[in-house]
Parts: C-alpha cells; sequence; structure tokens
C-alpha cells in the first residue's frame, strides 16, 4: 500500500496554470490528484461540478485534461526510471568490466 503521508505530483501543470493565471483549475488538479492518491476516495463528474462550480462539462473536459497530464507525468517517470537504471549498468560495467546478463 501507498504510503499515504507522502505524495509526488505533476507540478508541470500547476505551474503552467498558475503562470496563466488559473489558478481555480490548478487548485482543481491538486484536488483531484488528492482524491486519486487516497485510493478510498472516488468522485464522479457531478461531484467535481458543484465542488469546482462548473458546469458538468466544463468538469469532464478538465477530468480529461487532468488524466491527461497524469498519463504524461507516468510516462516521464518510467522514460526516467528506465534511462537512470540503463545508466546505472553502463557505470557498473565500466567500473567491473562486466555486463548484468539482464
Amino acid at each position: 500500500m501507498l504510503d499515504q503521508d507522502y505524495a509526488l505530483y505533476p507540478l508541470k501543470l500547476v505551474n503552467e496554470l498558475f503562470m496563466q493565471g488559473n489558478r481555480k483549475k490548478a487548485r482543481a488538479f491538486m484536488e483531484y490528484w488528492h482524491d486519486m492518491h487516497v485510493i478510498e476516495i472516488a468522485q464522479d463528474e457531478y461531484f467535481y461540478a458543484k465542488e469546482w462550480g462548473l458546469s458538468v462539462e466544463e468538469a469532464a473536459d478538465w477530468i480529461e485534461d487532468f488524466n491527461n497530464e497524469i498519463d504524461r507525468f507516468a510516462r516521464e517517470w518510467r522514460e526516467r526510471s528506465e534511462k537512470h537504471f540503463q545508466k546505472c549498468i553502463e557505470l557498473e560495467e565500466q567500473e567491473n568490466g562486466e555486463s548484468w546478463n539482464l
């Protein structure tokens, strides 16, 4: 189970939204991320529409934007992890002249 005391979230979207003056959507994303992180909390578009002061259609659009950002975030972390792992293997091989035989 994930440790509920700590969370890593995509700052890129939050920063972009703040820079665009869209603090409302930035806060909505952080709330959506928190709800996703705390697995027991699952809400529907109607809940978020009311919570964020939007129409159901607008809330659905925001949720789609958020999910796209979450997908991009996960992809970038996978790529970063793979690159880091490969670099570790390369360094080990350079230092020891041995292969990890993956």
